[in-house]
């Protein structure tokens, strides 16, 4: 009787798990950045206290290590089932960028809202985005994502520094020559870090990943 009555119990646990399976693990993202490789920016500070040799070489190594560190954030994105190169290769941006909005408001709030301050712009630029500050180098990485999307997508774009009397000397931004004289510029750093400081928080954030450089490819 007893033999039965656990086979039963048995048989009937296995029905249950195959009518109710359980939910797939949710990849924490605090976790995946233990590993996660740091960007290593060459000098740390705001730009207006940088001088323009330190300022010219961060933008190079910028444009040195963009498609490594494509690379970088495309691993991580596999733990979301994100295929981020098939994405950017892809005629049409949108779905690309919808997909890391999602991941965004999935896997960003319990990280951002654990440690407001890694959304602190100040905090940003005094950091080397060394070994001791690898969710600021995914941020970065992502905003280079964003930047490649719209140099992908629109001819007279192009990373640059801005020129002195902008609100935005001396940083590192997406400049659009367009067919006016004045460019448009777009500082990805900071719409990635406003967007960070959203997640997890009532209402929708301003700007979505998408929106940020969908917005500006409607202009070109």
């Amino acid at each position: 009787m007893n033999a039965t009555r656990g086979w039963l119990r048995t048989v009937t646990r296995g029905w249950r798990r195959w009518r109710n399976p359980p939910a797939p693990t949710v990849p924490v993202l605090a976790e995946r950045l233990r590993e996660y490789p740091p960007y290593l920016v060459p000098f740390a500070g705001a730009p207006g206290s940088l001088g323009e040799t330190e300022r010219a070489a961060n933008l190079r190594h910028l444009l040195a290590v963009r498609a490594h560190r494509t690379q970088v954030l495309a691993r991580l994105l596999e733990a979301w089932g994100i295929d981020l190169p098939r994405g950017l290769h892809a005629p049409d941006p949108a779905p690309v960028l919808a997909s890391l909005e999602r991941w965004a408001r999935q896997a960003w709030p319990p990280l951002a809202l654990a440690d407001t301050s890694l959304a602190d712009p100040v905090a940003w630029e005094a950091s080397a985005l060394d070994a001791g500050d690898r969710a600021r180098s995914m941020l970065m990485d992502v905003a280079i994502v964003l930047g490649g999307v719209l140099t992908a997508h629109r001819r007279d774009a192009y990373w640059g520094l801005a020129e002195p009397g902008s609100g935005d000397a001396g940083r590192i931004v997406l400049v659009a020559r367009g067919p006016v004289s004045s460019p448009t510029l777009l500082d990805v750093q900071a719409a990635c870090l406003e967007r960070f400081a959203a997640a997890g928080r009532p209402g929708a954030p301003r700007r979505t990943l998408g929106g940020i450089v969908l917005g500006c490819l409607r202009k070109g």
